[in-house]
């Protein structure tokens, strides 16, 4: 495998039989991960698991393996499933801007007649729109732990809180159906011992705040 150190992220290039894995998540379906890590580094991070079974050494977050897969050969054996990109990596790295992994499985699938869920906190995805548009069932679900974006600085690597916002209204201006997860910050929070009240409140605040930023109209 040939290696790239691109500042202080190794990337390596790595073979796949199959992108296609039938998912054990709640979810079901497929699941889909163009990418093996995750460069968005967050220190909540739930597919941190993963690092066991990749052979690196390197902390999560500091690694990429960007897969090569054969093309999928028959897209509508995957018609009315529900395929779940990015369960643990985000489709929408920095790095997918130059390697184009998530776009090219997007193509794939255009017409597959698959359900199409995104998992993202990025907003490299809204360069997918028109893709997107194209596909009927199509989900994008963000990743938004807080409004404070000092807290989000310390949390992760990931663009800002206002970037996440801006691209989740183009999203949903495009007609594409959005919504927001805070359920990493939950669990972060009831590592330290935070009430259930409290984290059902600063949910409920932050999907209010959500909806009056998406709601409203310049």
């Amino acid at each position: 495998m040939a290696e790239v150190k691109e500042s202080s992220i190794l990337i390596q290039n790595v073979e796949t039989k199959n992108i296609m894995t039938k998912s054990t998540l709640p979810v079901g379906g497929y699941s889909v991960n163009p990418y093996v890590g995750c460069t968005h580094g967050c220190k909540y991070c739930y597919a941190s698991f993963m690092k066991r079974f990749t052979g690196h050494t390197e902390p999560w977050g500091t690694f990429l393996d960007v897969k090569h897969w054969p093309a999928i050969k028959n897209p509508r054996k995957y018609a009315g499933q529900r395929v779940v990109i990015g369960s643990v990596t985000d489709g929408s790295l920095p790095q997918e801007e130059q390697f184009g992994n998530t776009r090219k499985l997007l193509e794939q699938l255009k017409d597959s007649g698959a359900e199409i869920l995104i998992c993202t906190k990025s907003d490299l995805v809204v360069r997918d729109i028109d893709l997107l548009k194209e596909m009927g069932k199509v989900t994008v679900s963000w990743s938004i732990n807080t409004l404070d974006e000092d807290f989000k600085n310390d949390m992760d690597n990931a663009v800002s809180i206002k970037r996440r916002l801006d691209a989740m209204k183009q999203i949903y201006d495009a007609g594409i159906h959005s919504k927001n997860s805070s359920r990493f910050v939950r669990r972060f929070l009831f590592s330290y011992s935070i009430s259930v009240k409290l984290c059902c409140f600063i949910s409920a605040s932050l999907l209010t705040a959500l909806f009056y930023h998406i709601s409203s109209r310049d």
